[in-house]
C-alpha cells in the first residue's frame, strides 16, 4: 500500500509543471480507525518542493498541492492493478471511489507535530485494556 501511494505521489511531482523533480517524504501505514475498524490507510508528509537534479536546485509550489480527486484515482487504480498481479483476491463489496484527503498541515515542525500525533499512538490506549491472556487483549 505504502509503495502504491509512493509511487502515486512521485509520478505527480514529476508531472508538475512547478516541480518536475525528485520528492521526499515521511510515510506511516495505519491499519485501524480511531474506533477500531479495521481501516487500512496511509499518513505522508511531503514539502511541497522538489529537487531538480539536472539544474542543482529547489523547485517549490504554492497554493494547494494536488488534486484529491486525480490522486484517489490514480492510487486506486495503482493498488487495484498491484492487488490483481499479486493475485490477491479482492473484497466484493469493495468501494468504487476511494477518498484522499489532502491538505496542508503547516511547515517544519507543525508538519511532523501533526504527524507525530498518529505515530506515537496505539490502536488501544493503556487505560482500555482490562486484560491479556493468551495473545489475546480484551
Amino acid at each position: 500500500m505504502i509503495q502504491c501511494a509512493w509511487e502515486t505521489l512521485r509520478s505527480f511531482v514529476q508531472n508538475d509543471k512547478q516541480l518536475q523533480g525528485m520528492a521526499g517524504a515521511i510515510a506511516v501505514l495505519h491499519t485501524h480507525s480511531r474506533k477500531l475498524d479495521y481501516h487500512p490507510h496511509v499518513h505522508f508528509v511531503m514539502p511541497a518542493t522538489a529537487i531538480d537534479k539536472e539544474k542543482k536546485q529547489w523547485r517549490t509550489k504554492e497554493g494547494y498541492l494536488f488534486s484529491d480527486r486525480a490522486l484517489a484515482k490514480a492510487f486506486r487504480a495503482k493498488m487495484l492493478e498491484a492487488i490483481t498481479n499479486e493475485e490477491l483476491v479482492l473484497p466484493e463489496r469493495h468501494p468504487k471511489k476511494w477518498v484522499v484527503h489532502c491538505k496542508s498541515v503547516g511547515t517544519g515542525d507543525k508538519a511532523l507535530i501533526y504527524l507525530g500525533r498518529y505515530l506515537y499512538r496505539g490502536v488501544i490506549q493503556e487505560k482500555d485494556i482490562v486484560a491479556h491472556e493468551n495473545g489475546e487483549v480484551t
